[in-house]
């Protein structure tokens, strides 16, 4: 017993030089080979995910109402809380009309006609010009909590946003229609798939659905000199090609097609299992495609130079977190029986099952 306890306090942690009495223990992480959904934030991308447009990647909604949130939203990063119940008015009704006079867009309003969309985005840009020019809210009043008020206005049209996205199936844009998703839980989602009348339609219109996952690795491609995109937690093994990249494409829009054709080869009871791998792809193309809305949606302070563009990496964990030991101390069921901690049996199946995805990825290279 001496001896042993000469060993303990001789070993000492290698990270804060400790023995083992005094060492608090530390923190580790997990890095997981595929992305999977992150549990609290699942339903903001689910929701998300119905509102894109699988034809055109964007917001099914008009281009009209998009540019409404957008200036509502700008205006409300500054504090303007009177202006932003104005903005929407323009183009809408007597009182739009009336500030189009003000702003000096009347004329052009009459020229190309008064329901024009071009006319009324500009109107709405230059009066949120006008309003930013004048006194901007200033970063410390925000965190002060003296615009409260503007806080509040934000949530408000941040849930009538998210109401609105998801009402119609029909693109404003394409005309498009999307089909409709299920999730399970916080685990798995699901798409069906479109009815036979509705895939007729899309075929007469010679629209043609893609791989979300082959179209990001195409893009990541072209931005590298030898063709070459890096996914971190991948072996770099046989970087692939143009040429390769081409085929993939080409094979995925195949695979696309011989699914409109025959649902039952492809999708189980109309429906087809999306892995978080392909709806991180469909986010991603939609966050680049309305980053300028997107960016307003989840950021309430203005943007500055050096602020990074927002993704939707936040949706998905890629490193699992594993606390210190010490807050995972071994359960003792008697007297001389000690059992392991019940997280240590969870985090072991997550280890199974990393190592098994890394001996399949293998396999398949």
């Amino acid at each position: 017993l001496l001896l042993f306890a000469t060993v303990l306090m001789i070993c000492r942690c290698t990270t804060c030089q400790l023995n083992q009495s005094n060492c608090p223990g530390h923190t580790g992480h997990i890095s997981l080979p595929v992305s999977v959904y992150h549990p609290i934030f699942l339903d903001q991308a689910y929701r998300l995910l119905r509102a894109s447009c699988v034809y055109c990647k964007g917001f099914r909604l008009p281009p009209k109402e998009l540019h409404k949130y957008v200036c509502k939203l700008r205006l409300l990063q500054h504090g303007h809380l009177h202006q932003a119940h104005i903005v929407g008015a323009i183009g809408e009704n007597d009182l739009g009309l009336e500030l189009e006079r003000e702003l000096g867009l009347g004329e052009e309003a009459e020229e190309e006609g008064k329901d024009s969309i071009d006319s009324i985005t500009r109107a709405r840009d230059k009066y949120v010009e006008q309003c930013l020019r004048g006194n901007k809210l200033k970063r410390g009043d925000t965190k002060k909590g003296k615009h409260e008020g503007a806080m509040e206005l934000r949530r408000e049209i941040i849930k009538e946003f998210l109401a609105e996205i998801t009402k119609k199936r029909v693109c404003a844009s394409c005309g498009g229609i999307s089909p409709t998703y299920r999730k399970d839980r916080f685990v798995k989602i699901f798409e069906k798939s479109l009815s036979d009348k509705e895939k007729a339609k899309m075929a007469q219109r010679g629209m043609k659905r893609t791989d979300a996952m082959a179209r990001v690795h195409s893009a990541r491609t072209k931005t590298k000199p030898n063709g070459y995109a890096f996914d971190e937690g991948v072996a770099d093994v046989n970087s692939p090609t143009s040429d390769q990249v081409e085929e993939d494409l080409a094979a995925a829009e195949e695979d696309t097609e011989m699914a409109d054709a025959d649902s039952a080869a492809d999708f189980t009871s109309s429906q087809r299992y999306l892995s978080p791998l392909e709806v991180r792809a469909r986010l991603q193309e939609l966050f680049e495609k309305d980053q300028e809305l997107v960016s307003l949606l989840y950021n309430s302070s203005p943007a500055t130079k050096n602020q990074p563009k927002t993704n939707p990496d936040m949706f998905f964990i890629q490193t699992l977190l594993v606390p210190p030991n010490r807050f995972r101390p071994e359960a003792r069921t008697g007297d001389s029986s000690i059992a392991e901690a019940q997280q240590n049996s969870l985090y072991k199946n997550i280890l199974r099952t990393c190592g098994r995805i890394k001996q399949i990825h293998l396999q398949m290279m």
